[in-house]
């Protein structure tokens, strides 16, 4: 690598930051650690916790005392976007990755490669693949990527696990608007969009997800993409009509029955040309 590419890298380094919310649940939050800390080099990380009752906080604070670089609140919140905002507006960092508990970082370079990335562009949104998983860390299906911000119109085609933010970015849009449930993330980035921001699509994975969170949950599907249907209304763009058929689907049938119905419903309203499958590059 040049010299001079060395050093923005070196400037990048300590530009980075690391965000996750949790509640209750002190095992994904070890998860995620365990992959920060594996990492070739180390990152600021900032955990937002909502009052949790687990030994969460305790577990926090232990940490702590030998890994400077964690700082965390614990406290009751509005929900996980009003935990997202109250992170990154904690944390000073350039730019912001938000993982959730139980997330993980794909493997030991993830954030090398992240670097690299951004060392080579000023794009103030980084886009990067992401693979799902289980709690067993087994690959799952999940949604094609698309790398264009156009794919929006039809679904949220960005997981914020794999998505670099630039801080100045967030302030200039507020934030999560908070009155979003589940598509707080959705809203965000069809303002993006609709602001003219540039966005990088890199063709690596950053992030594992685990995909037993809100959004993923049998008895929330029906109000997930009910909400999602409704940022798009938010927006002026026309409401994919699929959304309802699939959160109908996993609300009877549940996530993995669906998804077979996903694929086909995706196909039949064209919500998913072009697209590659999680986790290849």
């Amino acid at each position: 690598m040049p010299k001079e590419l060395t050093e923005t890298v070196k400037r990048r380094v300590a530009e980075l930051g690391i965000v996750t919310v949790t509640r209750d649940d002190r095992c994904g939050l070890e998860r995620t650690w365990r992959s920060i800390e594996r990492q070739s080099r180390s990152v600021r990380w900032h955990v937002v916790d909502g009052a949790s009752r687990d030994g969460s906080l305790e577990w926090l604070l232990e940490l702590r005392q030998r890994e400077p670089l964690l700082s965390f609140t614990s406290g009751p919140d509005d929900g996980p976007y009003d935990a997202m905002n109250r992170g990154w507006r904690a944390l000073e960092a350039t730019y912001l990755l938000f993982l959730n508990a139980g997330d993980e970082l794909y493997d030991s370079t993830s954030l090398e490669r992240a670097e690299r990335t951004l060392a080579t562009s000023d794009a103030p949104l980084v886009c990067c693949d992401v693979v799902l998983v289980d709690r067993q860390g087994r690959n799952s299906p999940g949604r094609p990527v698309e790398r264009s911000l156009a794919a929006l119109d039809r679904f949220n085609a960005i997981f914020h696990q794999g998505a670099l933010i630039a801080r100045t970015l967030l302030q200039g849009l507020g934030g999560y608007d908070t009155r979003y449930r589940f598509c707080a993330d959705y809203d965000f980035f069809l303002r993006c969009r609709e602001n003219g921001v540039e966005a990088l699509f890199p063709t690596f994975p950053l992030a594992r997800f685990v995909r037993d969170g809100l959004t993923h949950r049998r008895s929330l599907a029906w109000a997930y993409y009910r909400e999602m249907a409704g940022v798009q209304r938010a927006h002026r763009l026309p409401v994919n009509r699929s959304l309802y058929l699939i959160g109908g689907a996993k609300a009877l049938l549940g996530e993995t029955l669906s998804d077979a119905l996903r694929a086909r419903i995706s196909a039949l309203f064209g919500g998913t040309r072009g697209a590659t499958p999680l986790g290849r590059e």
